[in-house]
Protein backbone atom coordinates (compact mmCIF):
# COMPACT_ATOMS: atom_id res chain seq x y z
CA UNK A 1 0.00 0.00 0.00
CA UNK A 2 1.90 3.10 -1.38
CA UNK A 3 -0.33 5.33 -0.12
CA UNK A 4 -0.05 4.58 3.41
CA UNK A 5 3.96 3.88 2.95
CA UNK A 6 4.27 7.46 1.62
CA UNK A 7 1.89 8.85 4.46
CA UNK A 8 4.85 7.10 7.10
CA UNK A 9 7.29 9.14 4.98
CA UNK A 10 9.45 11.88 6.76
CA UNK A 11 9.69 15.94 5.13
CA UNK A 12 12.76 14.97 3.78
CA UNK A 13 11.25 12.21 1.60
CA UNK A 14 8.20 13.82 0.95
CA UNK A 15 10.81 16.75 -0.22
CA UNK A 16 12.85 14.41 -2.82
CA UNK A 17 9.91 12.49 -4.47
CA UNK A 18 6.83 12.88 -4.90
CA UNK A 19 3.80 9.96 -4.14
CA UNK A 20 4.61 8.12 -7.85
CA UNK A 21 8.46 8.83 -7.68
CA UNK A 22 8.34 7.58 -4.33
CA UNK A 23 6.36 4.25 -5.68
CA UNK A 24 8.74 3.57 -8.14
CA UNK A 25 12.31 3.85 -5.64
CA UNK A 26 10.74 1.74 -3.36
CA UNK A 27 10.13 -1.08 -6.29
CA UNK A 28 13.33 -0.38 -8.06
CA UNK A 29 15.81 -0.26 -4.84
CA UNK A 30 13.95 -2.23 -2.66
CA UNK A 31 12.02 -5.29 -4.35
CA UNK A 32 11.78 -7.07 -0.85
CA UNK A 33 10.28 -4.32 0.69
CA UNK A 34 7.68 -3.16 -1.88
CA UNK A 35 6.40 -7.06 -1.66
CA UNK A 36 7.28 -8.72 1.21
CA UNK A 37 5.71 -11.98 2.42
CA UNK A 38 7.46 -12.04 5.68
CA UNK A 39 8.88 -9.21 8.25
CA UNK A 40 9.94 -8.90 11.93
CA UNK A 41 11.46 -6.37 13.75
CA UNK A 42 14.75 -7.98 14.80
CA UNK A 43 15.98 -4.90 17.22
CA UNK A 44 15.23 -1.69 17.81
CA UNK A 45 17.57 1.24 19.44
CA UNK A 46 17.39 4.84 20.54
CA UNK A 47 19.42 7.04 19.14
CA UNK A 48 21.62 9.98 21.38
CA UNK A 49 20.12 12.14 18.42
CA UNK A 50 16.65 11.26 19.54
CA UNK A 51 15.86 8.91 16.31
CA UNK A 52 14.62 5.34 16.70
CA UNK A 53 17.01 2.67 14.44
CA UNK A 54 15.11 -0.24 14.02
CA UNK A 55 16.36 -3.36 12.24
CA UNK A 56 14.13 -5.38 10.53
CA UNK A 57 14.59 -8.72 8.44
CA UNK A 58 12.55 -8.92 5.33
CA UNK A 59 11.92 -11.90 3.15
CA UNK A 60 10.62 -10.58 -0.35
CA UNK A 61 7.98 -12.45 -2.68
CA UNK A 62 11.16 -12.85 -4.73
CA UNK A 63 12.90 -15.40 -2.32
CA UNK A 64 15.21 -12.74 -1.58
CA UNK A 65 15.92 -12.18 2.51
CA UNK A 66 17.39 -8.87 3.24
CA UNK A 67 18.06 -7.41 6.20
CA UNK A 68 16.80 -3.69 6.78
CA UNK A 69 17.91 -0.67 8.87
CA UNK A 70 14.95 1.99 8.66
CA UNK A 71 15.61 5.23 10.60
CA UNK A 72 12.72 6.84 12.09
CA UNK A 73 12.22 10.74 13.14
CA UNK A 74 9.99 12.34 15.33
CA UNK A 75 7.74 14.79 13.24
CA UNK A 76 4.81 16.60 14.84
CA UNK A 77 4.14 13.76 17.20
CA UNK A 78 4.32 10.71 14.47
CA UNK A 79 7.49 9.31 14.10
CA UNK A 80 7.88 9.05 10.48
CA UNK A 81 10.72 6.66 8.42
CA UNK A 82 13.88 8.88 7.17
CA UNK A 83 15.93 6.46 5.69
CA UNK A 84 15.94 2.93 4.62
CA UNK A 85 19.25 0.34 4.26
CA UNK A 86 18.70 -2.78 3.43
CA UNK A 87 21.37 -5.57 2.58
CA UNK A 88 21.25 -9.23 1.73
CA UNK A 89 20.71 -11.42 5.04
CA UNK A 90 21.68 -14.98 4.31
CA UNK A 91 20.48 -15.49 7.93
CA UNK A 92 17.25 -17.60 8.23
CA UNK A 93 14.20 -15.77 8.95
Amino acid sequence: DFDTAYRFASGAIHQQFDRAAFERMVTGAYPEIARSVFAVVAKGELAPNGNVYLVLKIRGANGVSVEAVYELVAEGGDWKINAVVARPDTGII
